[in-house]
């Protein structure tokens, strides 16, 4: 079965990066630390494996992010300095809302 096409990044819906709360955890801790492996990223979203590997490998495949890989360890980190702006933006105000 061939694959969908995905939608260019910049087109991409934000509901559909941000669709739960998990996703968005993991995309906020990307943006915090650039670079980030796999075991950290799950601990910091709360997701299981399965689930974070699912989202991170639909995001590799829509350019957002980039994986390198020492032996196990697996290294995410942003691909996309526009992607990056966002998110941080979306950190902050995330972070403002909290304080109040």
């Amino acid at each position: 079965m061939p694959r969908r096409k995905l939608p260019e990044p910049k087109r991409l819906p934000l509901e559909r990066l941000l669709s739960s709360a998990g996703k968005t955890r993991l995309l906020l801790s990307i943006a915090q630390y650039r670079e980030i492996t796999i075991s950290k990223l799950i601990r910091l979203s709360r997701m299981n494996f399965r689930e974070a590997s699912r989202f991170i490998d639909f995001l590799k495949r829509i350019g957002l992010v980039e994986e390198r890989r020492y032996g196990r360890v697996r290294i995410i980190s942003i691909k996309q300095r526009l992607f990056f702006d966002k998110l941080n933006e979306l950190s902050e105000i995330w972070e403002s809302l909290q304080k109040t």
